[in-house]
């Protein structure tokens, strides 16, 4: 017969809970700044923090960006340049541009920033700020990228449909 009690409210439980935190207490007592990531830090990170000079020497930044991160980088930095001041940019669902270009995390505004520093975006997804953006990304099948801002030639909510059916043709179906 059943008391209705957890199994962890037990005698076992609270043993095993008690055995659990002295054997923290005695880790922080007895090692309390010893790095458990030491070894991993000096296989995997000193050996280039101690050549990053020559490393400098070489390669510019912008030069190191672009053979760590290739297209992705070319393409944000092609965008990003062609921005006026004034100009708050859409970035494209991940499901339209990856329908271009595989690797389509540049699209997150993180990334972006990132990548070319404080420029203002809005991400598709986000209602609530969509409004404040005037510049919009698009891609030909021939591998061309153009720029599309509000009150040109290009008409917006044809812009937002082609990203609309993009992102909808690509989710999951239940």
């Amino acid at each position: 017969m059943g008391t209705g009690r957890p199994s962890f409210f037990s005698a076992k439980g609270l043993i095993l809970s008690i055995a659990l935190l002295l054997s923290f207490v005695l880790v922080l007592t007895v090692a309390p700044d010893h790095n458990v990531y030491s070894k991993w830090h000096e296989k995997r990170i000193r050996i280039y923090y101690d050549v990053l000079d020559k490393y400098n020497a070489r390669m510019r930044p912008d030069q190191r960006m672009l053979e760590r991160h290739k297209y992705t980088y070319q393409i944000v930095q092609w965008i990003s340049q062609r921005l006026l001041p004034t100009d708050t940019l859409m970035l494209p669902p991940a499901e339209y541009v990856t329908n271009f270009y595989p690797d389509a995390y540049w699209v997150d505004q993180r990334i972006f920033y990132y990548f070319c520093g404080p420029i203002p975006t809005v991400m598709y997804g986000d209602t609530a700020r969509a409004h404040s953006a005037n510049v919009f990304v698009l891609f030909q099948p021939q591998g061309g990228i153009s720029i599309h801002r509000k009150g040109g030639r290009t008409n917006v909510d044809s812009i937002l449909t082609v990203y609309h059916n993009e992102r909808s043709n690509n989710r999951p179906t239940d």
